[in-house]
């Protein structure tokens, strides 16, 4: 960032949990919704096995009055450019 003429760059490390949704079900269209369109390329047999084990991660990551949560984490980079 600094040979593009960024001053200040800071990167920090945060994480916090990635709320799918109150329910596995509820999750489970959320996601089909925002990303069904990446097994279209799937057979048919392909496309229910892709559906069952993302049904399975988010039954396994939902817990009661929680909802369904999975462990998240990105970098915040910050800079300043004069």
């Amino acid at each position: 960032m600094a040979e593009a003429g960024f001053t200040a760059v800071e990167v920090e490390g945060v994480s916090a949990p990635f709320w799918a949704g109150p329910s596995a079900e509820a999750a489970y269209e959320l996601v089909l919704g925002q990303a069904g369109w990446m097994s279209d390329g799937l057979t048919e047999d392909g496309q229910a096995a892709a559906r069952a084990a993302l049904r399975a991660s988010l039954e396994a990551h939902a817990a009661p009055g929680a909802g369904v949560t999975y462990r998240s984490g990105a970098w915040l980079v910050t800079a300043q450019r004069p």
